[in-house]
């Protein structure tokens, strides 16, 4: 699959939240959020399905790609 580049603007504040809880689950800031955006595409799209973000270990890709 073709990979596409995603640009966006946060908080300092934010990013740095954001960075502490992608390293606590083992992960880098982009894994961790391409993790969270497949997990919420994946609820949008079948409302019943079980949430993979409360189970890091549930994800097609290692921690830090």
């Amino acid at each position: 699959m073709k990979k596409e580049t995603l640009n966006l603007r946060i908080d300092a504040d934010l990013k740095l939240r954001a960075v502490e809880l992608a390293e606590a689950e083992g992960r880098s800031l982009a894994n961790w959020v391409k993790h969270l955006i497949r997990s919420s595409v994946a609820r949008a799209e079948d409302p019943g399905q079980q949430s993979t973000a409360a189970n890091p270990e549930s994800t097609d890709e290692a921690p830090g790609e």
